[in-house]
């Protein structure tokens, strides 16, 4: 249980920042509201329950043989660390797959197994408390320099000296390793190891737990906010259950739903339900579309996810189905031009793309007219294959003449504003249905 000179260095750098904080801080109610906040009943609870499922895993490990007393502090500094991170950002359980196999990665990967060999051997406490303040210093450095610009020197030099540092401290070990090899190749030292993987294994499944549970409270909140009928709150959280079990997508689609279209009934109710799970089952098993009507949903969406441009769901809303992505930034300005890409339709097909290109900055939309033309090209091959795109850049005239196509419509128009950014305006690029499919025969 005893701390390393490394670890009482870096506990007495933590110290001495939060007696800091508490110092400067001019008004002590603030701090207090952050304290009670941070003692509220559901965080308390939340960690509660993770200290007892954090020991249920090392019950378990330990009765395996792969946990031992001598690992109580390498367990309790991984209690310390991993586990707040990852309860404050359960939400990123929504990546799924991507989330669990980062967190993995993190904790086997080349960065985890050099940080392990460096902190086996640790300078004399003096050294460590000099390195740990100049770490701490080169990272505020670092941080702050990727806000200013052209400060790219100064991120240089303190990725450097990082480097330095940890070549340093890796260099010691790699010494002492080599110097006492067999008093450090056993199983203490594989145990040491293992130990915080198996545990962070072991405890993203209570991660997940707590993502499902915020997302029903979420979906709750908003029903109950939207819906003020205690008749028809009264059973919503088993018919959810019921109804989407651990499809938390679905859920969140759904809340979104009786958002937009508040139920007053019971079988209105139901109705968005099933709405929503017929959605959701034609995302994964879609319908067959004749070319002549439009696109299939879930291929469209993703027409130009290459570019990050990928949409959310094809969705219900009052004006119609529709799906839409977020603006991608293009430039550095203070307003920045962006890219955004819709879809518009019916329920089982889409009959209408959209680029939209929005000119916020003037004096430097060179590179954005440059990046919207190489998207719009893009969007014509994927939503509409054989399509020679050179000729129709060419055809092309931001007036908002239509150019016909095989049944669809390609139109590129140009919509200045009349109040607001000086000079700015927006270029729509559209492609869509333009007969029906006994014209089109």
């Amino acid at each position: 249980m005893a701390l390393d000179n490394r670890e009482l260095a870096w506990l007495i750098c933590l110290c001495a920042g939060a007696i800091l904080l508490v110092l400067k801080a001019r008004n002590f109610k603030q701090l207090g509201v952050v304290v009670r906040a941070a003692l509220s009943p559901p965080i308390v609870t939340a960690f509660g329950l993770a200290a007892v499922h954090s020991s249920a895993c090392v019950w378990l490990l330990a009765s395996l043989g792969c946990w031992q007393p001598e690992n109580l502090k390498t367990t309790l500094l991984w209690g310390a660390t991993f586990v707040p991170a990852a309860m404050f950002n359960f939400e990123k359980m929504e990546a799924g797959k991507t989330f669990v196999r980062d967190t993995l990665f993190k904790a086997v990967g080349a960065n985890a197994i050099l940080s392990f060999f460096a902190s086996s051997y640790t300078f004399g406490l003096g050294t460590e408390l000099a390195i740990a303040s100049a770490l701490i210093i080169l990272t505020i450095i670092y941080v702050v320099s990727g806000f200013k610009e052209n400060s790219k020197a100064v991120r240089n030099s303190c990725e450097t000296l990082l480097a330095v540092f940890g070549f340093a401290m890796l260099l010691n070990s790699a010494y002492h390793i080599l110097l006492g090899f067999r008093g450090y190749a056993t199983l203490h030292t594989v145990r040491e190891f293992t130990v915080p993987i198996f545990l962070t294994l072991m405890f993203l499944p209570f991660v997940y737990g707590l993502y499902v549970l915020s997302t029903y409270q979420r979906s709750l909140a908003a029903f109950r906010v939207t819906v003020r009928d205690p008749g028809l709150q009264a059973g919503i959280l088993r018919k959810l259950v019921w109804r989407f079990g651990a499809d938390l997508k679905g859920l969140e689609n759904w809340r979104r739903h009786v958002g937009l279209f508040p139920p007053t009934s019971h079988t209105q109710v139901e109705e968005a339900n099933a709405e929503i799970k017929r959605s959701r089952r034609r995302e994964k098993r879609p319908y067959r579309v004749e070319p002549a009507r439009g696109w299939l949903p879930n291929l469209a969406i993703n027409y130009l996810a290459s570019v990050g441009l990928a949409t959310n769901d094809y969705h219900r809303t009052h004006g119609g189905w529709i799906a839409h992505s977020s603006y991608r930034e293009l430039g550095d300005d203070l307003i920045p031009n962006n890219l955004a890409y819709y879809l518009e339709g019916e329920e089982c097909v889409v009959s209408m793309l959209k680029l939209v290109l929005n000119v916020n900055a003037p004096a430097t939309a060179s590179h954005a007219y440059e990046t919207f033309v190489q998207t719009t090209a893009l969007l014509m091959q994927r939503a509409l294959p054989g399509i020679a795109t050179d000729k129709f850049e060419l055809s092309l005239e931001s007036d908002g003449c239509p150019v016909l196509h095989n049944g669809y419509q390609l139109t590129l128009s140009r919509n200045d504003w009349t109040h607001g950014i000086e000079g700015g305006h927006d270029l729509v690029f559209t492609i869509e249905v333009a007969i029906g499919p006994d014209e089109s025969q």
